[in-house]
């Protein structure tokens, strides 16, 4: 009996049933008594007593085992189970002892072993699964996370969770000494399922991915690579806004500069990339903005400015050249000024004055050097002197001084010589032109020719100004070298002194006046000789003409016509044609085109209408519909460049010939034979149609004012007049003096029947219809202006309204039957004048004022 419930017990051992099926079959062996074998019954029976020794034991397997089955939604108390279970392994350690010796119980007590050990391992899977399960809900929360560092905590979690639950699976965690121990975890894994370690090595590798990501992520991190990230990162943030505040405050260079500074920090910054582009759009708008101003500016310059190849004379860098300075210290006493006050002085103090003066306004601070000149039996020491000069140049306070002294000054190289016996006569050379020359030696000439012979006539009475028209008018001989009496007799008579030590003699090569005299009759003559040697300037004379022509014309009509055809008797044949007028055509003409008015034209209305056989009657309708705008301009800009006082005349015409006359046609009959010869025209001289512009300009003696005298004027071909007739020629007529040859009132004459035949000739006759626009006007302005010196309009109102009687009044239909029309013309003629005066090499004399010109600066 007990043999064989050992061998039962090891039966159930080997096959692997779990332990709680084996006790729950031995304690329902006593259920089934009854029905088993008279053998099984006393195995039973000595189960059974054996099973009452191990009763607690069994007991608590069994409250063990119903921890494991729990509701859904709720967990095992793991840690209780556990505490049960190392209890229960405390009991059976005692029961072993107290079962020594005892063979069959022994062996029983191996099965509540057996099923102890299968309790407590299937506890242990639960609980590993329990962790793994939890384990891997870190990880997936780490990996949802991203890569953190509470991630990577989570995830070093959980592996060690994954970890701990491969030593509960397959390690018995009631043994202290074996629960970290990898060398029989290990053992452990080969024996048993390997699938719960795979699971486990799985998750332990995808925990560490994110551990190590972390790991890479810190020590890439930009802070650890760039420690000075945060700071330029917040140094670009601040220049992004100032940056774009610009841009909205449309200041777009500033806020370029900014974003320009920003890629200095880092290139790539993706805003300050968009930023920029947007501003280089903004910059590209105004640039064309600004483009297109510049056009306009270039083409109002190009309407209101003249084109000035060379600046003006005035300003050439040839006229800023200083002239030769032939006398350095002569110079400096000119331009250096002092002021003196001399009381009793003598010379020698009053010459120390003098230069201690000229050391002051001398900027280098040297002044003037002074050298006496005396002569034995001279003697200037006694002289006293007393004079007061106020802020006048050097030279003139020595002349006033010498004079008083009754001696004289010179200038050296280095020094000023005063003293008696100095002679105070220079010479030096003064610029003239040859023109100038011949005009005084022919001037001369007709003093001595002229009418009475008066010494005192001439140029005494004709003065400086008749010396310009002279020069002007370019009167005189051209000769080569004359004496200098005639030029002596000229500058003598204008209050310049020539003594026996002066003379002037004129050298036509150089184009200088050789002269010597006093330094202050030097003077005199150089201002005089500059007076009279001006060149007279050439006047440039633009002229705008500006026509412009526009017509209006709006015509709406109805035209009604019939006619009636008799078959039987063309006697009662007639037609009924439109008494209403038309404006069309007459301006069609007058843009000189050809323009169809007929809207609608000759539509029958009523076709073939038959009136008893043989009758025909037809309405025909014509609508005459125009509204049309016609513009024309004409600019016409003449220039021409003319001498003063001359007369300047510009013609843009056309030279055409037209009839002045018409010859009368000329008739010969003889024997019945009719000879004619028809009117032909007789022509002259040929008209000139077109513009012709004359103009007279005078220059004012100031050089700013030009007086001109114009007489611009147009000439047209506006059309012909005809003036045709029709000539009725009667061949074979009968000699009766009653014949009606010609009626009166200007109709076809009758003749008798036992005329022949008579002819009917046309006489054409046509006159030219010529306009002709002038302005005469004389007007003074200042050089380089522009005047508007007149206009004309020509407004022209036609208005026409026609109607068939009695039905025209009819209201609403009687539109049909009426034709109204109204035509406008207008013209306006303007005409203005810049005169520019200019020098002989087409420079201008003075300098253009920027009067008129637009300003197209940019404007933000």
């Amino acid at each position: 009996m007990k043999k064989s419930c050992s061998n039962f017990l090891l039966t159930s051992l080997k096959v692997g049933m779990p332990v709680f099926a084996v006790a729950c079959f031995a304690i329902t062996v006593p259920v089934n008594a009854a029905e088993k074998a008279p053998a099984q019954l006393s195995i039973q029976k000595e189960v059974n007593a054996r099973s009452k020794e191990f009763q607690e034991i069994l007991k608590d397997l069994a409250d063990v085992e119903g921890m494991a089955k729990v509701d859904e939604g709720k967990e095992i108390n793991f840690a209780e189970a556990f505490a049960k279970l190392k209890a229960i392994k405390a009991k059976l350690d005692t029961k072993l002892v107290e079962l020594k010796g005892d063979r069959e119980a022994i062996l029983y007590y191996d099965g509540v072993v057996k099923r102890f050990n299968d309790d407590h391992a299937a506890f242990g899977a639960l609980a590993a699964e329990a962790k793994f399960q939890q384990a891997k809900k870190l990880y997936e929360s780490a990996a949802k996370a991203g890569v953190s560092s509470a991630s990577a905590e989570k995830a070093l979690e959980a592996k060690e969770l994954a970890e701990d639950a491969c030593y509960t699976y397959y390690v018995n965690p009631l043994d202290s000494k074996a629960v970290r121990d990898p060398e029989w975890r290990d053992k452990k894994i080969t024996v048993r399922n390997q699938d719960f370690a795979v699971r486990v090595a799985q998750l332990k590798a995808a925990c560490e991915k994110i551990t190590k990501a972390y790991e890479f992520r810190v020590q890439t991190d930009t802070a650890a690579v760039d420690p000075n990230y945060a700071n330029r990162m917040d140094k670009i943030s601040k220049l992004y806004a100032r940056a774009n505040n610009l841009y909205r405050d449309s200041q777009y260079t500033q806020a370029r500069d900014l974003c320009e500074q920003i890629f200095i920090e880092d290139p790539t910054n993706a805003k300050a990339i968009a930023l920029l582009d947007k501003i280089y759009k903004k910059l590209y708008f105004y640039s064309e903005l600004r483009a297109y101003n510049e056009i306009l500016r270039s083409d109002a310059e190009t309407i209101w400015l003249w084109s000035n190849a060379v600046p003006a004379s005035g300003n050439r860098a040839a006229n800023d050249v200083k002239r030769e300075v032939k006398d350095p210290l002569m110079e400096k006493l000119s331009s250096w000024k002092i002021s003196v006050a001399f009381a009793d002085y003598s010379i020698k103090d009053a010459i120390t004055m003098i230069r201690e003066k000229s050391q002051e306004v001398d900027p280098r601070k040297l002044g003037v050097n002074f050298l006496e000149r005396g002569i034995a039996g001279t003697d200037t020491e006694n002289v006293a002197i007393t004079l007061e000069l106020d802020n006048v140049p050097i030279s003139v306070v020595l002349n006033y001084l010498c004079k008083k002294a009754g001696i004289s000054w010179k200038t050296s190289e280095a020094f000023v010589l005063y003293g008696h016996g100095i002679s105070d006569y220079e010479s030096t050379e003064i610029p003239m032109r040859n023109s100038v020359y011949h005009t005084i030696t022919s001037a001369n000439e007709e003093e001595e020719e002229g009418e009475g012979g008066e010494e005192e006539g001439g140029w005494g009475a004709r003065g400086i100004d008749s010396i310009e028209k002279t020069i002007t008018t370019g009167g005189g001989k051209k000769r080569g070298a004359v004496s200098d009496k005639k030029l002596r007799a000229f500058f003598v008579e204008r209050g310049i002194p020539f003594d026996d030590r002066s003379s002037v003699i004129y050298n036509p090569k150089t184009h200088k006046l050789a002269v010597t005299n006093t330094r202050e009759n030097l003077q005199k003559l150089e201002l005089l000789v500059r007076e009279i040697d001006v060149e007279t300037p050439l006047v440039l004379i633009e002229s705008k003409i500006l026509e412009i022509t526009v017509n209006d014309e709006e015509e709406l009509g109805f035209d009604w016509t019939a006619t009636y055809t008799n078959d039987k008797n063309s006697a009662y044949n007639f037609s009924f044609g439109s008494p209403l007028r038309s404006v069309a055509p007459s301006a069609v003409n007058a843009v000189e085109g050809i323009v169809n008015d007929k809207l609608i034209n000759n539509l029958n209305i009523i076709p073939n209408m038959n009136l008893n056989g043989g009758h025909q009657l037809n309405f025909y309708l014509t609508v005459s519909a125009v509204d049309r705008t016609d513009r024309l301009e004409q600019l016409s800009t003449p220039k021409v460049v003319v001498k003063n006082g001359d007369t300047a005349v510009i013609k843009m015409v056309k030279s055409m010939y037209f009839p002045d006359s018409w010859e009368a046609p000329d008739t010969e009959i003889d024997d019945g034979d009719v000879a004619m010869e028809t009117s032909y025209p007789e022509f002259g001289e040929p008209d000139e149609v077109g513009i012709q512009f004359t103009v007279t300009p005078t220059v004012s003696s100031n050089k700013y004012t030009v007086q001109l005298d114009l007489e611009p004027s147009i000439t047209d071909l506006t059309g012909w007049t005809d003036y045709s007739y029709d000539m009725v020629i009667r061949r074979n007529p009968l000699e009766d003096e009653d014949i009606n040859t010609d009626n009166e009132d200007g109709t076809a004459p009758i003749l008798p029947a036992t005329v022949v035949s008579t002819d009917l000739f046309r006489v054409n006759i046509k006159m030219p219809e010529i306009s002709k626009r002038e302005l005469i006007t004389k007007l003074k302005c200042f050089d380089a202006q522009t005047m508007m010196v007149g206009g004309m309009v020509l407004d022209k109102q036609v208005n026409m309204e026609d109607r068939y009687p009695i039905l025209g009044d009819l209201p609403i239909v009687g539109r049909l039957f009426t034709k109204a029309a109204n035509t406008s013309s207008r013209s306006n003629l303007l005409i203005s004048v810049s005169p520019r005066l200019i020098s002989g090499d087409g420079v201008p004399i003075n300098a253009r004022p920027d009067n008129g010109i637009p300003d197209f600066r940019f404007r933000k």
